[in-house]
């Protein structure tokens, strides 16, 4: 079971079974589906720049350094979609 807000994945569970799946998500007081809700916050500006940010620091990337290597051409596929995404809001 994955668990996120508006800024995007925050932990993930697994179970032996969808029963004890969702055993859980009502115990932890869930009440209600919310079909769509995930593609549509995935689709968010913030959900993709802390995707990418998260992305950058699991493989031991600084975030701070891929931003400048893209302001000179050298940078990594992530550091060039951050450096687009954060020109979005400059």
């Amino acid at each position: 079971m994955s668990h996120y807000d508006e800024s995007g994945p925050i932990y993930h569970e697994v179970f032996k079974s969808q029963y004890d799946a969702v055993k859980c998500a009502i115990n932890a007081g869930f009440t209600t589906r919310c079909d769509g809700l995930l593609d549509k916050l995935s689709d968010t500006y913030i959900w993709g720049k802390n995707t990418l940010i998260t992305n950058m620091l699991y493989n031991s990337l600084s975030p701070h350094d891929e931003l400048e290597r893209a302001k000179t051409g050298n940078g990594t596929a992530d550091g060039n979609r951050l450096a687009e995404l954060v020109a979005l809001t400059a």
